[in-house]
């Protein structure tokens, strides 16, 4: 499939766009071999996944070596090959995934994004939030595709301005996941932290630490019609700090008994942060009570990819360390220990270094 682009592929117009049922005509350059597949079939090999490292058919994704790609190759080379950006993070977001199967989507009709001008640089044709939605991060921007439509269409685009109240101010975008209708971002900078963009409560969210940011750590910003705007905050306070505003890599997930939030209707996601750490911890949780707990030491690293795999957490150190938490519902208190440590000295032993893990 590496050698057929989405946009090749049977073309599916008008109603039948967010039929899961409609069949694409998938060609395998391999076994030259032509396979009727359905949307739902499709995507469900690709769930929630992200990218990182290496070269798709001269994209170039952000890292070092094919290895490091965490998701099926194939759907992604035609992904790629149809969007020619140089990409830091994709993330192909599958809002069936979400706890309400991504029913949200149909009750967006009031937010301030569903009514802003379509047809522009940053937004375009459609109203409603993809089913099935292409996150891909470049440095400066955050391009959100629509996947339910064959030639990937831009959807949505978040943009760089240097402006203090900014929502994406400096710096270099490093990472993005999603679930239960929040995109979250992280950054390279000291203004950057880990940004969400929540489309059901329709505002923004920035978290940063102290000792860069200043001691109101949490930004909150406007409605999403104002994301690239100059002046988009709207205040800030102390109630979140993350262990270190530089953040490498950001995952989501759902843990069992989350509380439901009363704006969205949904379960609060837990979301593991990756940073370079504070010489003490290199991870952030933001639990979903709302506290924030640092863990993973960064005695001889910083943290450089975080995985959910259900309820239990994984965080890779920049020297291939990895710490597993079983139960990630279980880290209630900074430091808490892994239920296990894998490196080149342990029993067993890593084979290599590891960059990265994934669920």
């Amino acid at each position: 499939m590496a050698n057929k682009k989405i946009s090749e592929l049977n073309q599916i117009t008008g109603s039948q766009v967010d039929d899961a049922n409609d069949e694409l005509a998938i060609v395998d350059a391999s076994a030259l071999e032509t396979k009727a597949i359905t949307r739902r079939e499709l995507f469900s090999s690709v769930p929630s996944m992200s990218l990182s490292g290496g070269t798709i058919d001269g994209v170039t994704i952000g890292g070092t070596t094919p290895a490091d790609i965490t998701a099926d190759t194939a759907i992604l080379a035609a992904i790629a090959e149809t969007k020619a950006v140089t990409a830091v993070d994709v993330f192909v977001y599958d809002t069936s995934k979400d706890s309400d199967g991504g029913a949200w989507r149909k009750r967006t009709q009031g937010t301030s994004w569903y009514n802003e001008t379509l047809n522009t640089a940053t937004r375009g044709s459609r109203r409603e939030f993809p089913a099935v939605a292409v996150i891909v991060a470049e440095a400066a921007k955050v391009t959100i595709y629509d996947g339910d439509a064959p030639d990937l269409p831009m959807w949505m685009v978040f943009t760089l301005n240097t402006n203090v109240s900014a929502l994406i101010r400096e710096g270099t975008i490093t990472c993005v996941s999603a679930l239960n209708g929040i995109i979250s971002f992280g950054g390279n900078s000291g203004t950057a932290g880990i940004m969400s963009a929540h489309f059901i409560a329709d505002f923004a969210r920035k978290v940063r630490n102290a000792a860069q940011a200043g001691p109101n750590t949490t930004t909150l910003f406007g409605p999403l019609v104002g994301r690239n705007a100059s002046t988009y905050s709207v205040g800030t306070n102390a109630s979140l700090e993350i262990v270190n505003t530089t953040v490498n890599d950001v995952a989501m997930t759902v843990l069992p008994d989350a509380p439901i939030d009363a704006a969205t209707g949904l379960p609060v996601p837990t979301i593991a942060v990756a940073t370079n750490g504070n010489g003490t911890y290199s991870t952030s949780i933001i639990t979903d009570s709302g506290a924030v707990y640092d863990i993973a030491s960064d005695s001889t690293g910083t943290a450089v990819s975080v995985a959910f795999d259900g309820v239990s957490l994984s965080v890779v150190r920049s020297d291939g360390t990895v710490y597993v938490w079983d139960n990630a519902g279980g880290i209630t208190a900074d430091g808490a220990s892994p239920d296990a440590t894998y490196s080149a000295s342990s029993t067993p032993a890593l084979l290599g270094t590891v960059s990265r893990v994934a669920a």
